[in-house]
């Protein structure tokens, strides 16, 4: 199996053309796996065998670097104890809050030559970071990836999605999927790589995109991720409806009518902190 790499514009030296070489994440191997290799190279030892003498070494490496040994494994690798952090003049010691007691590990040369001869490399693609919404959920509706309703609450969960607020080209954005007209939800609860809190705005539209926009840098380029076509609920919008021509008279009687739906009205007493109820006949009473 080939080593993947791709190479990565050098963003510690402006104005350049270097680029620098990445190792892809591919394969690993546990304990487990290593063992199964051993086996299949032909050896008398079962594998629970061989499992139970490397737990053995493992065991033993971790005593001897605790008591300050190098361990030196003939044509890997040496492992030996290390202090890190800075010490304040010479009668400084060491303390847990500011230093720290480590491993250094380094592969031997004869492990060097033989992963250099031997390795095969394969240059892929470079594959920039990017926002990446994955799922949306209409609180209104309780469905996910299906439905978007204005004025209500939406929440878009995801990675890489945390953008800065105060960048108007950054943000996240609703696209119609006919027009291609966009609204920008300007009202965000919560801003976090994996999950954004808003409330949806109110448009006109059938169906639309969510889009996250942001840069990764601060002069980075603009990059940007979408959600397939979500269609919009006008189920829950509050509709106004066209209102009627009323005569002075109806105003009366309505005013009227309404005074007198007002059986009960109760005020809450300061000295006892009890509801006292009035009737409109006490109202009446008090008024005069």
């Amino acid at each position: 199996m080939a080593i993947e790499y791709a190479l990565y514009q050098n963003n510690l030296k402006k104005d350049t053309d270097q680029y620098t070489a990445r190792v892809l994440k591919t394969s690993s191997a546990n304990l487990d796996t290593v063992v199964d290799h051993i086996v299949s190279q032909g050896t008398y030892l079962q594998k629970p065998v061989i499992i139970a003498i490397l737990m053995t070494f493992i065991t033993v490496a971790e005593r001897l670097l605790a008591q300050g040994t190098k361990i030196k494994i003939d044509g890997l690798l040496e492992m030996a104890p290390k202090i890190q952090g800075k010490f304040n003049g010479c009668r400084d010691k060491f303390d847990p809050n500011r230093h720290q007691l480590n491993i250094n590990v380094n592969a031997l040369s004869q492990a060097k030559k033989y992963f250099r001869y031997h390795a095969e490399l394969a240059k892929v693609d470079t594959v920039l970071p990017h926002p990446a919404p994955c799922h949306f959920l209409d609180n209104a509706t309780g469905k996910t990836n299906e439905t978007i309703t204005p004025g209500k609450l939406g929440i878009l969960k995801g990675f890489k999605m945390s953008f800065n607020p105060n960048e108007a080209e950054e943000g996240l954005f609703l696209i119609d999927t006919v027009t291609r007209q966009e609204t920008k939800v300007t009202n965000i609860a919560e801003n976090k790589p994996s999950q954004l809190i808003f409330q949806v705005p109110d448009f006109e539209y059938n169906s639309v995109y969510i889009e996250v926009r942001k840069r990764f840098t601060p002069n980075g380029t603009l990059r940007k991720d979408c959600l397939p076509a979500i269609f919009v609920n006008t189920s829950s919008q509050i509709k106004i409806l066209p209102t009627k021509k009323t005569s002075n008279r109806s105003l009366v009687s309505n005013r009227k009518a309404a005074n007198e739906k007002s059986l009960l009205n109760y005020s809450i007493s300061e000295n006892t902190h009890q509801t006292t109820f009035i009737s409109t006949e006490n109202l009446q009473t008090v008024a005069r």
